[in-house]
């Protein structure tokens, strides 16, 4: 599980951008605090955690939009069966 929050108002949503940048993202939608949570299917391995307004999901599955969301995220490893709390930039994406 990986979960983070921030104040910043107007976040929409959050990715996991696989290390190896051949794997799809992971994606949720950020809840009214501006907090989400990646609760399954998040295997192992490297990542870039991303956090950005201004998207939609449809954009987070645009390979250009997720190599420019991985370039500003914030390195992450993440173990079996680790749970982690990270706090990322949130990136102005359009």
């Amino acid at each position: 599980m990986v979960e983070a929050g921030w104040s910043r108002v107007g976040l929409h949503l959050a990715c996991v951008v696989p290390g190896s940048g051949t794997d799809p993202p992971h994606v949720v939608q950020a809840d009214q605090a501006g907090a989400y949570e990646f609760n399954a299917g998040v295997p192992p391995g490297d990542y870039k955690l991303a956090a950005a307004e201004g998207i939609t999901r449809w954009h987070a599955q645009d390979p250009e939009t997720v190599a420019r969301l991985a370039a500003r995220g914030t390195e992450m490893r993440l173990g079996p069966r680790e749970s982690r709390a990270v706090n990322p930039a949130v990136a102005a994406i359009r």
